[in-house]
């Protein structure tokens, strides 16, 4: 076959050089020239003030457009021009995404290319337009009074709509964008989302109890390590289309049988698998049936948006015997549900997912310290998001350091540092507070003392000090060097750190807004963090790092 040429507009900018590239893909070799396409009238938007449009990179072609002009001879046995033509281009692209780190741009189809021109020697002149235009919108096009009335009763309900139903969305955009793989990924953690949300509370209703739900998805050890809420023996549970089938044996009014939902959303999640464990590409119609098994199963098999979850303290009272007064005043004022898990091998852990507060205490903590725990994380966490007061934050390290690792130290150094605002606060008022710190101190000491020592390349030392010291700093000074003997030889960078620094955190005053900034700046030194993690100080305008920084001239990450 003569040589062909093909001329297309991309739906992004492509930023390489305008000489052409020799592509070899196949039998064919491509020659590919990428042009610069300045829109002559830009989008008057743009234009104005207070503009939100991505001007500096450009990724949507606001300011201009990309064109490529292929060139190529084929012979009879080459695959249709176009096709070959977009094999060579998605391989510019792939090399461009990955080279560049240009994570905007992705490989096309044909609906993708705007203005196609194919010239052949042999076949003349053609011409056609796609862009995934989805053909016309009429210009009558608007709310009928039905779709209005479900806006309206959505809007008067308050609350916003599931988050998974957001994925779910967000997963047909992936769909209809060409990104197939996204689109499965979002389209089976919408489904799995969904019902790993609503199982405790349909479980709860029909009144089956924590340990026949951990039955029926087979957790692991749970005689051993029986579940304490619906929601942790969900969350253990590792056959996930068995919750899937749980969730339509338990939706009112049952539309299909249980086994029916299931095989029809095998296809999704087998073709999910193979993307996240084998890092699989998939075809375009795979990704289109994948979408649509999940649609018409949360659509027509289950109802999922109206699941009641189980009452707030239940898992709570299930682990202590009883709420105490402290507690039940700390659910009604927040409004948080308290989801109870076994410990994963912490003393405690709090963390917010949503409107529940998944909690985690070890198996000999009494309800006085958990309750104390609660409240003092509790309170820790709003002291966090005080940015006018000193905190920690990762400066512009270059690339010395993994930004993933300084951004872990900074925030727990600072979680720590609040911490022992808070109990020394709630110790005021509670005497339980101090048991507490004594336990914490004893339990994580013996951890450490029987743990590998910390190599000097190993930067946990920082933490698990601030961690200590944070307890310490509610106990007597002179007891330090009894509760810390046996770091004194096994790890003497932990042993010496945190006695200084809990010195440094008893003196703080948990009402003085800037009463940390001392002991930020002690932690700061020790560490030797530099410019690394800065100290930054709102009240005196400056960044303590290898200096003392003005803030307006802080090498601070942003």
């Amino acid at each position: 076959m003569p040589d062909v040429s093909i001329v297309a507009a991309l739906p992004f900018p492509l930023r390489v050089d305008p000489t052409p590239y020799q592509i070899a893909g196949g039998r064919t070799t491509w020659s590919l020239r990428v042009e610069r396409v300045p829109r002559e009238h830009p989008d008057e938007r743009i234009a104005g003030p207070g503009t939100n449009m991505d001007l500096l990179v450009d990724r949507s072609g606001q300011l201009a457009y990309s064109r490529v002009t292929g060139q190529a001879a084929l012979d009879a046995a080459s695959p249709p021009p176009l096709y070959s033509f977009l094999d060579a281009l998605n391989l510019l692209i792939l090399h461009v995404r990955d080279v560049f780190g240009e994570y905007w741009i992705r490989t096309l189809e044909p609906a993708d290319l705007h203005q196609v021109t194919i010239n052949s020697p042999s076949e003349g002149v053609a011409h056609f337009y796609a862009g995934r235009g989805q053909a016309f919108t009429l210009p009558t096009t608007g709310l009928t009074e039905e779709a209005n009335e479900r806006l309206v009763a959505a809007l008067s309900a308050g609350g916003e709509p599931p988050v998974w139903r957001q994925l779910h969305l967000d997963a047909r955009d992936a769909l209809e964008l060409g990104r197939d793989e996204d689109c499965v990924v979002l389209t089976w953690s919408a489904l799995e989302a969904a019902c790993r949300q609503a199982l405790p509370g349909m479980a709860h209703r029909a009144g089956r109890t924590v340990a026949q739900v951990a039955d029926r998805l087979d957790v692991r050890n749970r005689v051993k390590k029986p579940p304490i809420s619906f929601e942790e023996a969900v969350e253990r549970g590792g056959r996930v289309l068995t919750i899937v089938q749980m969730v339509a044996e338990l939706t009112q009014p049952r539309v299909y049988h249980p086994e029916t939902v299931r095989r029809s959303v095998e296809f999704p999640y087998l073709l999910r698998n193979r993307i996240a464990h084998q890092g699989a590409r998939i075809e375009r119609q795979d990704a289109t049936r994948a979408w649509g098994a999940v649609e018409s199963v949360l659509a027509q098999a289950l109802t999922l948006r109206d699941v009641q979850p189980p009452p707030p303290t239940l898992s709570w009272r299930a682990r202590f015997r009883g709420v105490r007064p402290e507690v039940k005043a700390f659910v009604t004022s927040t409004g948080k549900r308290l989801v109870l898990a076994r410990p994963d091998g912490s003393h405690f852990r709090m963390e917010q997912l949503g409107e529940d507060l998944w909690l985690r205490f070890a198996d000999d903590i009494t309800q006085p310290m958990a309750a104390a725990l609660v409240l003092s994380q509790w309170d820790a966490w709003g002291r966090a998001r005080r940015t006018n007061w000193p905190h920690l934050r990762p400066g512009q390290a270059g690339g010395l350091f993994l930004e993933g690792a300084v951004d872990l130290i900074a925030s727990e150094v600072q979680r720590f540092v609040c911490l022992a605002e808070s109990m020394i606060a709630e110790s005021k008022t509670n005497v339980v507070m101090r048991d507490v710190a004594a336990y914490i101190v004893s339990r994580g000491v013996a951890q450490l003392a029987s743990a590998p020592p910390i190599g000097a390349d190993d930067s946990s030392w920082i933490t698990l000090s601030a961690l200590l010291a944070a307890q310490l700093a509610l106990l007597p000074k002179g007891g330090y060097p009894r509760r810390l003997r046996p770091l004194r030889t096994t790890q003497p960078s932990v042993y010496r750190a945190s006695a200084a620094w809990g010195e440094a955190l008893a003196g703080l005053d948990p009402d003085d807004e800037h009463s940390r900034c001392a002991v930020l700046q002690r932690i700061h030194a020790d560490a030797l963090w530099l410019d690394t993690i800065m100290v930054v100080c709102p009240r005196e305008g400056v960044a303590y790092g290898s200096r003392r920084w003005p803030l307006s001239e802080a090498p601070l990450r942003q």
